[in-house]
């Protein structure tokens, strides 16, 4: 699991990344901008997207994706995203549940 807080514009940093997020991406991503450690572009660019979606539409979003990481794009996984916002103010932070596609709940 992972908080993403918005800050400045359309950046939004990990306010949390539980240790699992570490374990799977290798990463320490906890206080980190999002764009700032090495994602590559073009997945960068489509999880801005999908947060903006979330702000606008305020429905949870929904994916199924390889990781962003060549050594890893085999590891698929579900992904959710989920808006959240103060008492008057508009979505600012985002929660992102990933879970890898082939661990099973029985």
């Amino acid at each position: 699991m992972m908080v993403f807080e918005k800050e400045f514009g359309q950046r939004y940093r990990y306010k949390f990344a539980g240790t699992s997020v570490e374990q799977l991406f290798g990463l320490d991503l906890q206080g980190e901008l999002l764009g700032t450690n090495t994602l590559p572009d073009d997945f960068f660019e489509r999880v801005t997207r999908e947060f903006q979606e979330v702000e606008a539409g305020g429905a949870p979003k929904l994916s199924q994706a390889s990781l962003p990481y060549a050594e890893k794009a085999h590891k698929t996984v579900y992904r959710g995203l989920f808006g959240f916002s103060g008492e008057d103010n508009p979505v600012s932070r985002i929660v992102a549940v990933v879970a890898p596609q082939d661990i099973r709940v029985a």
